[in-house]
């Protein structure tokens, strides 16, 4: 969770799933996009996952989440498949995570 100008703008929710970690949840209020902020908490938390024994890290997203899509594979992540969720058409990509 990060505070920008008093209130909670950006949210990281990782899980432990089928040995990997999963990003299940990244979410920024629109006052903190823009600013970095997103490719710095991808970071942290592959250095989180890197920390905890991880060899990938995993997310998803809504297909239509042209700016996320972006953004992730900018960051070195992957498509490994799309599938509904929720009745959503989701986007999972993963990376490879490389001890430093």
């Amino acid at each position: 969770m990060t505070v920008w100008g008093g209130q909670v703008s950006a949210v990281l929710v990782p899980v432990s799933r089928q040995g990997t970690m999963l990003l299940d949840t990244i979410a920024l209020m629109p006052v903190a996009q823009g600013r970095g902020m997103g490719g710095q908490m991808l970071a942290y938390a592959e250095q989180a996952a890197l920390a905890a024994g991880y060899g990938f890290i995993t997310l998803y997203t809504h297909e239509r989440m042209s700016e996320n899509l972006a953004l992730y594979r900018h960051c070195g992540y992957v498509e490994t498949h799309r599938a509904q969720e929720g009745g959503f058409r989701c986007v999972y990509l993963r990376k490879a995570l490389n001890p430093g």
